[in-house]
């Protein structure tokens, strides 16, 4: 027993030990931390660092712009295809101690541009070039989907935009929703009913105090997972259960539906949620990682599969700090598109094929060339027109019957 304990322990202490920070590399533009087992690195701009002092843990450096990366490598998995940035947050590096911490400390004033607190004068900023204080990690990538993420900023890009009506597709998924959760419920549920039972048949205890009179050994027991009157704390369990899950899990859902793709002219696809809250992810695509796009009009899924070799998901980065993770790995994005033949059951259906058309004009012209529909897809004013003439025809009845007796 104290070996199954005692292995694990030891393996995950070594592992918290092997991401202790204990490399410094220097570049003309940024430095990097590598961890003890060489397994984690974590990096900043010089233009990008705030602050820096000596702690009792070591030198605690502060960014606007931390990078963190797990290595891995060309392997099949994402370990080394995966970046993260988080915003206004430290980078620790352990410094050691005496002659051996103000040489490193001396080292490491040379190249930030800001004063190490709690280290001697001695070792004051050295003057860098102009060009390595100002290269920051704001000035690629970042900074064009900030752009596209800060809508009230000043520096907010301009774009195109196509957003999904609400039709019969959201009731669907609504019902949908409610009915899995209904059913995970009951499930999970019965479970509990279901054990609490063959305690009770195994210890020959049939009756319940809070119940008399009535057998709780009775089979159909078992799938009642709420019995009336309610008077064990099991079924009041069950009932806050049901009614927060009903409530919750769909607000949730909802608030994270895919309802907009904005198209913007700095080369940047945004996918916005529904809720549109800062804490929710927004799905980042540049055009120059597009490789691929393909309409899928399936009977139970219609989308526009965007095939693209990177993207980023970002939080943040409007009043609070951002939090982005890059993918540089082959992934295919799904554009939902809404059934225009659900759509026409509620009265949607020119608005479904206005969307539909629309975010297949904007991909196109986001990146030309790549979408090939063998049969076009009929615009609004094919599907208006298609709308009317499934309309029964209606003609007016003569004002008197004629008399079939009566002759001409």
């Amino acid at each position: 027993t104290i070996l199954f304990i005692a292995v694990p322990l030891v393996k995950g202490l070594a592992g918290e030990l092997g991401k202790l920070p204990s490399k410094v590399a220097f570049y003309p533009e940024l430095f990097t931390v590598e961890s003890w087992n060489g397994k984690l690195f974590h990096c900043s701009f010089y233009a990008d660092v705030t602050s820096a002092k000596v702690t009792a843990f070591g030198l605690k450096i502060g960014t606007t712009a931390r990078v963190k990366l797990a290595a891995g490598g060309e392997d099949n998995e994402k370990k080394g295809k995966t970046l993260k940035v988080q915003g206004e947050s430290y980078i620790y590096v352990l410094s050691g101690h005496g002659a051996a911490q103000s040489r490193f400390l001396q080292d490491f004033a040379q190249n930030l541009p800001v004063r190490i607190e709690g280290f001697s004068a001695e070792a004051a900023m050295v003057e860098q070039p102009e060009n390595q204080r100002l290269a920051s990690l704001f000035d690629g990538r970042l900074g064009e989907i900030l752009k596209a993420r800060s809508s009230d900023s000043s520096e907010t890009t301009e774009y195109d935009s196509v957003r999904k009506p609400m039709s019969c597709d959201f009731v669907t998924e609504f019902v949908f929703v409610c009915v899995m959760i209904l059913c995970a419920w009951y499930v999970f549920a019965t479970l509990g009913t279901l054990m609490s039972w063959a305690v009770r048949r195994g210890t020959q205890k049939c009756t319940d105090p809070l119940k008399p009179g009535e057998d709780m050994c009775e089979v159909w027991r078992i799938f009642v997972p709420i019995s009336t009157p309610i008077a064990n704390p099991s079924d009041y369990l069950n009932v806050v259960l049901i009614v927060c899950g009903f409530i919750a899990v769909p607000l949730w859902y909802i608030s994270s539906m895919k309802m907009e793709h904005r198209f913007h002219k700095n080369g940047v696809m945004q996918e916005v949620l529904l809720a549109g809250w800062e804490s929710q992810s927004n799905t980042m695509v540049f055009s120059s990682d597009v490789e691929g796009l393909e309409l899928v009009d399936g009977s139970m899924e219609k989308y526009l599969k965007m095939q693209v070799k990177a993207f980023y998901s970002i939080k943040g980065g409007i009043k609070k700090p951002l939090n982005l993770t890059a993918n540089f790995a082959p992934t295919d994005l799904k554009l939902t598109l809404q059934d225009r033949q659900c759509a026409s059951c509620s009265g949607h259906g020119q608005a479904a094929a206005a969307h539909w058309d629309g975010l297949l004009k904007l991909a196109d012209e986001f990146k030309p060339g790549l979408l090939h529909i063998e049969n076009e897809t009929p615009n609004t004013e094919t599907l208006k027109a298609t709308e009317k003439s499934e309309q029964p025809v209606q003609t007016d009845m003569p004002n008197t019957p004629a008399d079939p007796s009566s002759g001409p």
